[in-house]
């Protein structure tokens, strides 16, 4: 009888986690949105931190934002801090995400003031018909804390 109750568990438990055998792969992907507007400070103080707003376009509802991501750009020896940013969302995949309709969104995030050197802040907007990023640039001054 012991037998029969141990091989009957380990037939249920095998049917159960056979249906998660069939696995087609990942049915979302990671994708840049591109950045309408930004609202940056006029003037950034050293050591201190300051906030960004950006508006930004949900291509439907398949689309989730995921939040901010950047890139320092700065070379050895420049004069400028170089940031640039983009907004990031996780899309799925089906044909139940055909067609629907883009939304418009706001994200509102920090910026800490580590360098004393004024600062370009680019945000990405799209892609030009050469496959090249276009975007939105701020110059940005430095001052000392008051």
């Amino acid at each position: 009888m012991k037998k029969v109750s141990i091989a009957a568990v380990f037939l249920t438990l095998v049917l159960s986690l056979s249906g998660c055998l069939n696995d087609d792969g990942a049915n979302f992907y990671y994708t840049t949105l591109p950045i309408s507007s930004a609202v940056t400070p006029d003037t950034l103080v050293y050591n201190k931190t300051d906030s960004i707003t950006i508006r930004y376009s949900i291509p439907g509802a398949c689309h989730e934002f995921i939040g901010i991501d950047f890139s320092n750009d700065t070379q050895t020896g420049d004069t400028i801090q170089r940031r640039t940013f983009w907004a990031v969302a996780q899309a799925q995949t089906g044909e139940e995400c055909e067609g629907a309709q883009s939304v418009t969104r706001e994200h509102k995030f920090a910026i800490e003031v580590r360098y004393k050197q004024p600062y370009q802040l680019r945000f990405i907007t799209g892609v030009d018909s050469e496959g090249e990023y276009t975007f939105i640039t701020r110059d940005i001054p430095v001052k000392e804390e008051e």
